[in-house]
């Protein structure tokens, strides 16, 4: 019995040093494939075109020779971003025409008088007058689709304010400021004139023309009377 026992025990023993060594042996290939999964620059790879990423550094698998190797390529770092610039106010004055750009209607002034028309144009709240220019004392600009407030005047005698092709007419009574509301609907340029006859000898002459501009137009007349 106690040969018997002794030999189990060295079959067990001769079986555990079998299965130890075993177990060994398969580790180190285990080992080995974890140490081949390292990527670094010149290290061996398998297939042409893989790539490998880490934080800072892309490996892209290339043929060098006749072996295939990990190439590293550094990721780009974004630069920092610029400050944003802030707004400054400027030293510089806003021009009394500027803001004329979103009104909706403007005012003019039409004054007669033996025996001609002149015409004012109301800027900035009708605070700043402008004339006509010389050249254009008997030319009224008017800007298209823009509401405008005629104010009407005479010096002497009764005149009247009568553009035909747009539908205006208007008595014009010294002492007395009159009004009409008018919106033009189209370009160009239309003859006005005194439809009074009874305002003097020089009546005949009394005409003016209409001039129906675009808004930017019309805003550039104004600034050049200035």
């Amino acid at each position: 019995m106690g040969y018997l026992f002794s030999m189990t025990s060295k079959k067990i023993s001769l079986s555990l040093a079998t299965s130890v060594f075993a177990l060994g042996i398969l580790s180190v290939p285990m080992a080995f494939s974890a140490a081949s999964t390292t990527v670094k620059a010149g290290g061996a790879c398998t297939k042409l075109g893989a790539v490998s990423k880490t934080k800072t550094t892309s490996f892209t698998c290339i043929k060098s020779g006749s072996k295939l190797v990990w190439q590293a390529v550094k990721t780009a770092v974004p630069a920092p971003a610029k400050p944003t610039a802030t707004a400054t106010n400027s030293s510089t004055p806003t021009p009394v025409l500027a803001s004329l750009s979103a009104q909706s209607s403007y005012d003019i002034t039409v004054a007669a008088h033996q025996w001609s028309f002149d015409f004012t144009y109301m800027v900035d709240g009708k605070k700043t007058p402008l004339a006509s220019a010389s050249g254009d004392s008997g030319i009224l600009f008017i800007p298209e689709g823009k509401l405008v407030h005629f104010s009407l005047t005479s010096a002497d005698t009764t005149h009247g304010f009568w553009v035909p092709d747009l539908l205006i007419n208007s008595a014009m009574d010294p002492g007395t400021t009159g009004h009409i509301d008018f919106t033009a609907s189209k370009l160009g340029s239309f003859i006005g004139r005194c439809n009074v006859s009874s305002c003097g000898r020089g009546h005949a002459g009394m005409s003016f023309t209409v001039k129906v501009v675009s808004q930017d137009d019309y805003l550039k007349y104004l600034s050049s009377l200035k």
